[in-house]
């Protein structure tokens, strides 16, 4: 029996004691493997994208985004589709699926569709966005003509004829503004100046011209209006070759800065409310998203921004940009002491503002501002003023 089970190990050692021997696989960790050549343990693989992969995506995402984002209209009582635009009546709606077409976030994505459209050469993408906006100014005069009539509509279209914010008018405006460019047949312009009436002459301002919301405190600053506002001001100036639109995109840009910038970290905080002395900075990852992205739109829809560096309390020394390709009227950008590598704005790095009382209220050239220091410090003077008054009326209501 000894003599048996002796055999057994013995055996059992020979076939099995090489396999022990064999040298184990070495674990892949940092000791071993370059850190940027790890493999993260994520639910969803990343690596090099792929152009041919990114397309398939994309077009996933159009054919599904094109089945629930009908443009059409139905009688709300009944259901039956109305195709013809004069049978608008006072029950007649939207159709509704997944998604608003004229949401801020629609506009946000009809920006992302033409601009699919000019990286891939598929005309899908504008085609998905021409459908739907000629669809809405095709059928905004019959709905008007309800809301006049019966003074209830669609909230989808109403948000369109009578916008009460930012949210309401920037993106889309934006959107509308970029598709009417690159085709004019599309007929766009009342409902474009819709609602860039309802930005520059209707939307709710602090005393110094920033624009503000009532919520969740009296005069607060939301990041996200940046976004909501300056590149539809941008759009229109390039698509109207008006200077006052982009004399104001770049006022706000200085405003929104000085109060929402935090140089120390170098991003921006979401929200600052006037009545606090002390800004609490939440650094919010989508609204600081919607600054960048204000800045680029900025920066592409003004030509060619040249910056110079110089003392910004100076009128000699202001820095200037040009925005438009004719370059004998620069527009002030408002940047202050900002670092630009290339006269193209390719190497813009930084935005450190300097108070916002130190810059101009309104954008000059710099040979209009030569010989008009009198007119620039009654300007500064004005804005001095209204800090005062606002710092007075700050302190009266902290003292009742």
């Amino acid at each position: 029996m000894k003599k048996n089970s002796f055999i057994v190990i013995y055996f059992l050692s020979i076939v099995l004691l090489p396999a022990y021997a064999q040298k184990k696989p070495d674990k892949i960790n940092d000791f071993n493997t370059p850190l940027h050549l790890l493999q993260a343990d994520y639910d969803v693989p990343y690596g090099v994208p792929d152009k041919r992969e990114i397309k398939n995506n994309l077009d996933r995402i159009l054919t599904y985004l094109e089945s629930v984002t009908p443009a059409s209209i139905i009688d709300n009582e009944t259901g039956k589709e109305i195709k013809n635009i004069s049978d608008i009546h006072r029950n007649s709606v939207l159709k509704k699926e997944d998604f608003r077409i004229a949401s801020y976030e629609w506009g946000v994505t009809y920006a992302a569709m033409l601009a699919a459209a000019e990286a891939t050469g598929d005309r899908r993408y504008e085609n998905y966005v021409y459908d739907r906006f000629h669809f809405l100014s095709s059928i905004t005069s019959g709905f008007k003509k309800q809301m006049n009539d019966y003074g209830t509509i669609d909230p989808q279209i109403h948000q369109i004829l009578v916008p009460k914010a930012l949210d309401d008018a920037g993106a889309m405006c934006t959107a509308m503004l970029k598709a009417n460019r690159k085709n004019s047949e599309l007929e766009l312009e009342p409902m474009i100046r819709n609602y860039m009436n309802y930005i520059m002459y209707n939307e709710y301002r602090l005393y110094d011209g920033t624009f503000a919301r009532k919520r969740p405190q009296m005069n607060t600053v939301w990041l996200d209006d940046m976004f909501m506002s300056i590149p539809a001001l941008a759009q229109m100036g390039a698509f109207s070759g008006e200077n006052r639109y982009f004399d104001e995109a770049a006022r706000q840009i200085a405003l929104f800065s000085d109060k929402m910038f935090v140089k120390e970290k170098g991003l921006f905080r979401h929200g600052w409310v006037e009545s606090m002395d002390d800004h609490p900075s939440f650094f919010w990852g989508r609204a600081n998203g919607w600054a960048l992205l204000t800045f680029v739109e900025t920066l592409q829809t003004t030509a060619a921004p040249i910056f110079s560096v110089g003392d910004a309390t100076r009128p000699d020394q202001i820095a200037a940009g040009s925005t438009r390709k004719r370059k004998s009227n620069p527009v002030v950008f408002l940047i202050g002491d900002s670092t630009v590598k290339n006269g193209r704005g390719s190497g813009y790095t930084s935005v450190r503002q300097k108070p916002a009382g130190q810059y101009l209220s309104y954008c000059r050239t710099l040979p209009e501002i030569h010989g008009k220091e009198k007119e620039y410090n009654e300007t500064m003077k004005r804005t001095e003023n209204g800090q005062k008054k606002l710092q007075n009326r700050k302190e009266s209501i902290l003292s009742t």
